[in-house]
């Protein structure tokens, strides 16, 4: 009965894959379900079947909403694409869910958590990290570690996996040359302004 309700509840989530409605909510939703059921029938024989459907379908369908994910808005500083906090959180969200399918599942698959990891070392859709003073550090506007959060996740996944090397975090260099140029540029066009005055 627990697990037609944690199917259900799955189910009833991915009838919002269209809107913005899959949420870690609806995911804890269903593991509160499959705990109800391993605690009323801990000799279930359908009991891990269902739990990795359920987790792999969720997390398939949470990498597919999350590589949609796209810049809504452009940085008033670099002029660049940027994100806006809505779309920052409904990405942190999807992540965040993607553990939870991890989670969910009896026989695990790492590829949900290395996901996360790659997308928390600034090799996906977001810069979420930055370095200051040598010291990595959020550089987003949600409030949260993703530097810590990473971790874990690597520990994590090193538990399943004890060989698992994660990726270095990506640090955008910056362009010297570039901002020597603009620096040089301005100085140009203040002069100018400056001798157009007197």
């Amino acid at each position: 009965m627990w697990e037609n309700k944690a199917i259900c509840a799955f189910w009833a989530s991915v009838s919002f894959l269209y809107e913005d409605k899959i949420v870690n909510t609806n995911a804890r939703e269903i593991v509160a379900f499959l705990s109800a059921s391993k605690q009323h029938d801990p000799d279930s024989t359908t009991y891990e079947e269902s739990a990795d459907a359920i987790g792999s379908n969720l997390g398939q369908i949470i990498i597919l909403k999350a590589d949609l994910v796209a810049p809504d808005t452009v940085d008033d500083t670099t002029k660049q694409p940027s994100y806006s906090l809505m779309r920052l959180t409904s990405l942190k969200d999807y992540l965040d869910t993607l553990e939870t399918a991890f989670d969910i599942q009896v026989n695990k698959n790492t590829e949900f958590l290395k996901y996360i990891v790659t997308e928390y070392s600034n090799l996906g859709n977001v810069i979420w990290i930055k370095k200051e003073s040598g010291v990595f550090m959020n550089s987003t506007i949600l409030t949260f570690d993703p530097v810590k959060k990473r971790e874990l996740l690597i520990k994590k996944i090193q538990q399943a996996e004890p060989g698992y090397t994660p990726p270095d975090i990506k640090i955008a260099e910056v362009n010297w040359g570039l901002v020597i140029g603009v620096f040089v540029i301005a100085l140009i066009v203040f002069g100018l302004l400056f001798d157009a005055t007197i």
